[in-house]
């Protein structure tokens, strides 16, 4: 569950919809699930609109990282900005997320050597490169 999304609004959860409705085949059939949920009791409404945004996650991951800045970080957890994945603990690269060394390299286009080097001054005051976990 993300952290901030239980505290905003639904108009704000709707409001999140209507930025991705239709692009890319997200949120395609919005208005009839949000006229579904509308005839939910008000403590079901919310539920359901985030469960329904989260599911639509699950099939973009440019999606999940968009909610992520939209509505704060994930209760500790972040989301590997290469393959979309939730995760505990990874690797956090020049401000970017990745869950693994694959997804290190593939997003930074590094070759492993590089990173090696990178993560090797992690323990630097200023060091920004390093493994983590945010649990």
């Amino acid at each position: 569950m993300v952290s901030m999304i239980r505290y905003c609004s639904l108009e704000d959860l709707w409001s999140f919809i209507g930025q991705y409705k239709g692009s890319c085949g997200l949120f395609v059939h919005a208005e009839d699930k949000q006229k579904r949920i509308e005839l939910l009791k008000p403590e079901d409404q919310k539920l359901l609109t985030i469960e329904y945004i989260l599911s639509e996650c699950q099939s973009s991951k440019s999606l999940a990282i968009d909610l992520q800045k939209w509505f704060g970080q994930f209760d500790e957890a972040q989301i590997c900005e290469h393959c979309g994945d939730i995760m505990w603990d990874g690797y956090s690269i020049k401000g970017s997320t990745y869950c693994s060394l694959d997804c290190c390299i593939c997003g930074t286009n590094w070759e492993l050597k590089q990173l090696a080097e990178e993560l090797e001054h992690a323990e630097e005051v200023d060091g920004d490169c390093y493994y983590t976990n945010w649990s």
